[in-house]
Order: C-alpha cells, then structure tokens, then sequence
C-alpha cells in the first residue's frame, strides 16, 4: 500500500502525492461526494509527467514527489531519476544530486545522445572506424596534420574534428582529465 503526503505546504492544498510517483486531487463527484481522486498528467517530450492542479498551473510530477518526500532542494541539485526513465517516479527511483550526477547518469544509461544519435553529428559511426582505420593505414612520411587536411572536405568536416577522432576524442564521448600533480612547494 503507497504511502500519501498531503502537498498543501507548497501550494497545493486538495492535493497528494504517493510514493509509488502517483498524484491525487480531491475532487467532488457527480454525487456531490468529495473523494480522492488519481490524476494522470501528460507526458513531455523529454519523457517525464506534467501535471496540472489547476488551471494554468504546472508541475513536474518528479519535482513534487521529491520534495514531498525527500524534502527541500539542496542549492545547486536537481532532482535525479536512478533508473534512468523519466516517467518512474518511486521516491525509491529519486535523488538529489548535482547537474554532474544528472549528466552522468544519463551516460551510464545510454540516454544521452553521443556519436549519431546527437542531432548535430555529421559523422556516422561508420564513418569514424574508417577514418580511424585509414589513419592508420596512412602512408609513414605523412603527418597526421596533413592527413586530417586531406581527408577533411570529403567528410564534409574541420580538419580539427578529424583530428579529434584520431586522439580518439570524439565529441560527445566523456574521457578522465588527467589530474596534474601539483609541483609548487609550500615554501616557495
């Protein structure tokens, strides 16, 4: 059996909030009986759920389960779906971490868009192996400044991004920073 707190305290009197990510109004019936009633929301297109109380009011269903819940938000957090599924709003499912954890998680599930997914990218995956490949089939004498100058206009992209394909740093894929050790002595 969920359990239910009352969201009078940011505004929402009537109204409740499971922690199994439902919302509840209290709403008289055409009987003319109040009773509590489930309400659906709407879907965004990020995938998360939109409810509305009243009219011309909205809300995200996560946002009010976690502060119903969880409590306040911590400056400079945002509410984090664990699972990775926007619409699943168990309190079980939500944290509070920094736009970083958010990021991050997005990573660990594969929602993030990298590579062709990104609705910017000009390269296929495909297209990246080959470059790879042929970089390293490339003729010994030639630098790869000249390679990535050479094979630029066929791709269609700046001899710089080919070079970052060739460090194997493609955009939108995440690599440790090398953290550099600190060389000032304290008596300097």
């Amino acid at each position: 059996m969920p359990k239910f707190k009352s969201l009078s305290f940011c505004g929402l009197p009537d109204h409740a909030v499971g922690d199994d990510g439902s919302f509840w109004s209290w709403r008289m019936n055409r009987s003319g009986v109040y009773r509590w009633k489930k309400l659906k929301g709407t879907v965004t297109k990020s995938g998360h759920i939109r409810v509305s109380p009243y009219y011309n009011q909205k809300h995200l269903l996560h946002r009010l389960v976690a502060l119903a819940f969880l409590g306040e938000c911590p400056l400079g957090k945002q509410v984090c779906h664990d699972n990775g599924v926007p619409s699943d709003n168990r309190v079980s499912n939500l944290y509070y971490g920094t736009p970083k954890n958010n990021s991050d998680d997005k990573f660990r599930h594969g929602t993030m868009p990298v590579g062709e997914k990104h609705s910017l990218s000009k390269l296929t995956d495909l297209e990246v192996q080959e470059i790879v490949e042929k970089h390293a089939a490339k003729r010994p004498t030639e630098s790869s400044r000249s390679f990535c100058r050479r094979h630029a206009t066929f791709y269609g992209v700046s001899p710089i991004t080919l070079g970052a394909i060739i460090r194997s740093q493609r955009i939108g894929r995440r690599h440790p920073k090398k953290k550099k050790k600190n060389t000032r002595s304290i008596l300097a």
